[in-house]
């Protein structure tokens, strides 16, 4: 065994007797697996944000949407669909049609948004949010609604129920004939997302177009599918050019702009006021290895005057600060790690989602966090064995010895 790491841990088993020093151990490791803790559940917290915005977002849209510059919807979808078809990064294509309108029960009366499903993105993006009931069908006689879960309770709407939707033919027209939509809930769908489970309506397109009396080809947009998600704005920048200057092409993450600012927002102050945490705690364990030192002064006259060199004496020291930074990050490791998991399948913090966009925290437990945590607090206690240890090695065995 190395001589320095054994001088090393039998100094730490010494200091363990006394008091003093075991309570400013403690208070180091605690504060190391407390900037651990603090640095980790921030770091997991915003990624699980930003994955849970994403994919509610690509839920409920596609990852481009290519509407009117003026707002007004298309009457040559399928001729829109096969331009869009030649361009390079582009998976598939579907046709989305979109109406605001006020949804009635005999509880209630509240804004709803109608979306039109065709059959492929019915059973993509919906069939995996179904919490009660069915998909909707093609029903000629009374369309088959999916309703989000805050809307059903909002209006206190159950399977089997009917919803009757007010809402327009034409939103942009300048006299709009005024549309009324008996739908019968065949399901119940839940995101995650309040702003699509309190609003959202979803039936097949053919009833919706039926029911708005709108001919076969007309939508509001068009859905693209990117075959690579980080391609979206090369994608949308090439749809841009193939398309007229009528047409415009958004990205969800444009759709959804206001989301992702508040989350690159807080990606920037948070990680820089919990440092501080880990700062604070990096002089506790200056403190604590000093005092280390203190203690040990005689020690360290003696192994001096025996012949030990300055590298050995400084390892010893070094060692101990390590074992310092190795014990609160596995003890600060563990407990993030606990409390995510907690917090991933019991939802024991919840929030107010008119306000932070979800009903409940997300988190994101994935290693990014806790090798980066981890790695960076080691490093930081090593760093800060340094100043004990240049304090160690000043030691005069002649005046020490003398003075004992």
């Amino acid at each position: 065994m190395n001589p320095s790491a054994w001088i090393s841990r039998r100094f730490s088993r010494s200091l363990r007797s006394d008091r003093f020093s075991r309570f400013t151990t403690m208070v180091s490791i605690g504060s190391v697996a407390l900037g651990c803790i603090a640095l980790i559940l921030a770091m997991s917290v915003l990624r699980g944000y930003e994955n849970a915005i994403e994919d509610a977002a690509l839920r409920f849209t596609s990852h481009i949407e290519v509407r009117s510059r003026f707002g007004t919807q298309f009457t040559n979808a399928p001729e829109v669909r096969r331009r869009l078809a030649s361009v390079p990064g582009v998976a598939s294509t579907d046709e989305l049609l979109v109406r605001e309108g006020l949804g009635r029960t005999r509880h209630g009366l509240d804004g709803v948004l109608l979306q039109g499903l065709t059959a492929s993105r019915a059973s993509e993006q919906i069939l995996p949010l179904l919490i009660a009931g069915t998909l909707p069908t093609h029903d000629a006689r009374q369309p088959r609604v999916v309703v989000g879960a805050d809307l059903a309770r909002k209006l206190a709407l159950l399977v089997g129920d009917t919803l009757v939707v007010f809402t327009t033919d034409n939103m942009q027209a300048t006299q709009p004939t005024p549309r009324i939509i008996a739908a019968r809930v065949s399901g119940i769908v839940r995101s995650g997302m309040q702003q699509y489970d309190e609003t959202s309506v979803f039936l097949m397109i053919d009833d919706l177009r039926a029911a708005l009396h709108l001919p076969a080809d007309a939508a509001s947009a068009i859905g693209v599918r990117c075959s690579d998600v980080q391609q979206v704005d090369n994608v949308a920048e090439a749809i841009g050019r193939t398309l007229s200057e009528r047409t415009i092409a958004l990205t969800f993450r444009q759709r959804h702009y206001a989301m992702y600012s508040w989350i690159e927002m807080q990606k920037k102050p948070i990680p820089i006021v919990l440092g501080l945490i880990s700062i604070v705690a990096i002089f506790t364990v200056i403190a604590s290895l000093l005092i280390a030192v203190v203690e040990k002064t005689r020690s360290v006259a003696i192994l001096m005057s025996l012949g030990m060199r300055a590298s050995h004496i400084a390892q010893i020291f070094v060692l101990h600060g390590l074992r310092i930074g190795v014990y609160g990050c596995v003890l600060g490791c563990a407990i993030a790690a606990v409390a995510l998991w907690v917090q991933s399948a019991y939802h024991v913090i919840t929030l107010n989602g008119a306000i932070y966009y979800v009903s409940v925290l997300p988190v994101a437990i994935t290693a990014e966090p806790f090798i980066l945590v981890t790695t960076t607090s080691l490093t930081l206690c090593l760093l800060a064995a340094l100043v004990p240890t240049i304090v160690a090695l000043r030691v005069s065995p002649v005046r020490v010895l003398r003075f004992e």
